[in-house]
């Protein structure tokens, strides 16, 4: 088969919408943008991704509170990698994406990028491949776990995103992070270089759920033990239906979730949202509607 280009309006917009609107949020009312307090520019920028403090506001709160406390200069990026304007093969918003994140980085001075997401990583790497990044849990590797790090289980299997393929050392690091916790790992038939999509990615529950459904399900089944990933739309699929799995900064912060549900879409907006308005307080000592003002 051929493969269709944007030009060729053969990728039907309905599809997409959603997410497209959805990015569209992250990267207006939701989105921030600033430098550590006291420093005008930054070695290192954590760049979370639109969906980590959708699910839970708090791996991005202590995650960053963390990293202010080993790389004081640390500055962030709260935005969408530009991935569903890809995915939805809409060459010109993804373009303006990528442009706006190229500013952002441009204005902090070039720093490198501290990824919490795989598939924001790949999308950087793709697109602005001058910006040097690394992974955050390679970051929390080096620098040293958090005190009383979470065991939430005796034993499980590490879930690697399909965007990690290639990415051996944030696979070997997230690895580590559990084992250090005390987890005994057992590895999946379909993990590293074979991963496989979670069926989150390029948007296939709407353009044909019957496949999403087999996907998953396959996912699940893939090991009757507990599940590690770093992924939250891994996460959030595979806990939705019912499978023990944590992310791995579950592990590194000691967050107990047991008996939550993952968010809707809409509290995954107003986690967003909610988060924004946190951190802008409680870091920089700045009310929302301030923070967005003209400098």
């Amino acid at each position: 088969f051929r493969y269709f280009k944007a030009t060729d309006k053969m990728l039907p917009p309905a599809f997409h919408d959603f997410f497209i609107r959805d990015m569209h949020f992250s990267n207006n009312e939701a989105f921030f943008a600033r430098t550590a307090p006291g420093y005008p520019t930054a070695s290192y920028v954590f760049f979370p991704g639109c969906q980590l403090g959708a699910s839970d506001p708090r791996y991005v709160e202590k995650t960053y509170d963390y990293l202010l406390e080993k790389i004081p200069d640390t500055a962030i990026i709260h935005g969408c990698c530009g991935a569903p304007a890809d995915w939805g093969a809409d060459r010109a918003l993804n373009e303006a994406t990528v442009n706006m994140m190229r500013e952002e980085w441009n204005k902090m001075g070039k720093p490198a990028i501290i990824f919490a997401c795989p598939t924001c990583k790949h999308q950087f790497e793709k697109f602005i491949p001058e910006a040097k990044g690394v992974s955050l849990y390679r970051v929390l590797e080096e620098t040293g776990l958090p005190e009383n790090p979470g065991r939430n289980y005796e034993a499980a299997c590490v879930f690697d995103p399909c965007s990690s393929r290639y990415d051996s050392s944030m696979q070997e690091s997230v690895r580590r992070l559990a084992e250090k916790a005390g987890i005994e790992l057992t590895e999946l038939f379909y993990s590293r270089e074979k991963a496989q999509c979670c069926g989150w990615g390029g948007h296939i529950q709407e353009a044909n759920p019957s496949l999403f459904k087999k996907m998953v399900g396959d996912r699940i089944n893939g090991s009757q033990l507990p599940y590690i990933t770093y992924c939250t739309n891994c996460n959030d699929t595979f806990s939705d239906r019912g499978k023990e799995c944590v992310h791995i900064l579950d592990i590194v912060h000691h967050l107990d979730k047991k008996g939550l549900r993952p968010p809707t879409l809409s509290q995954r907006r107003r986690n967003r949202l909610e988060l924004k308005r946190a951190m802008l307080k409680k870091v920089w000592n700045l009310e929302m509607k301030e923070a967005d003002s003209p400098d």
